[in-house]
């Protein structure tokens, strides 16, 4: 008994070491990779109207149109998009696009951030964020800490690691909340581009799942294109600004 529990440790040991083996060769490979990548968005609202129902500071109208809101949530797509040593992601269509199309307000894409674009380039260490709303300032993103587990699981025709971490920001509203993420990434195609600024992982993330304050919020790839020769990447422009102080900016933009 206590043997065969000496090797699973020993097991798990030897995949951690092999993946921090591919981590630190994924730079090299990664340089001569372009593709771009869909993943769906879709947002659980169980727990969020649950909350919403249960928040005394609210009246009941607020209350039925959070929930009304919350339940005509529909599932988005979201692009990334990267080449050599950039990436770029976004949403498939940005807000003025959804509001010429009348697609409406929609809680999937408040909880995705579909009001930003992300850019890393991993040559010149940016890693930043750009709003609709603000877009004369990139917002500069503290690199997620993550856990790479031993823990695989298959995913179409990769077999994929489990990785978790903790985003920890100061929201809007006040306070520091802490999002749980768990995510699922492949070193079989060796970039460390990911969803949103969820990246850093030795391969491409293919699942994630964070909590969020409008419900948990599940990405899937749905399509993958390697190998891409008109991917264009294009560094959005402006001001580089701390994260606190874009939430300063924010509140007084919002009154």
């Amino acid at each position: 008994m206590q043997q065969g529990y000496y090797n699973e440790i020993n097991m798990n040991t030897k995949k951690i070491l092999l993946l921090v083996i591919i981590f630190n060769t994924v730079m090299s490979f990664s340089q001569s990779i372009s593709g771009k990548v869909v993943y769906r968005a879709v947002l659980n609202t169980d727990d969020y109207v649950e909350n919403v129902k249960n928040d005394r500071s609210l009246d009941e109208n607020s209350k039925k149109t959070k929930i009304k809101n919350s339940l005509s949530s529909e599932a988005m797509n979201f692009f990334l998009f990267f080449k050599g040593k950039e990436s770029i992601y976004r949403a498939e269509y940005d807000l003025n696009d959804q509001r010429d199309m009348l697609l409406g307000w929609n809680q999937t894409g408040m909880a995705a951030g579909d009001d930003y674009i992300s850019y890393v380039n991993l040559d010149t260490k940016e890693n930043v964020r750009q709003n609709f709303f603000l877009d004369k300032l990139l917002i500069s993103v503290t690199p997620l800490e993550w856990t790479l587990c031993s823990e695989t699981k298959q995913i179409g025709k990769y077999v994929c690691y489990k990785a978790t971490a903790v985003l920890k920001e100061e929201h809007e509203k006040g306070g520091v909340h802490s999002d749980a993420i768990v995510a699922w990434y492949t070193p079989k195609i060796p970039v460390t581009f990911g969803i949103q600024n969820f990246t850093g992982l030795p391969g491409l993330t293919l699942e994630l799942s964070v909590e969020t304050d409008y419900g948990k919020l599940q990405y899937n790839a749905t399509s993958i294109k390697l190998n891409v020769k008109n991917v264009k990447i294009k560094k959005p422009k402006g001001k580089v600004i701390t994260h606190k102080k874009f939430i300063e900016l924010t509140r007084n933009f919002r009154g």
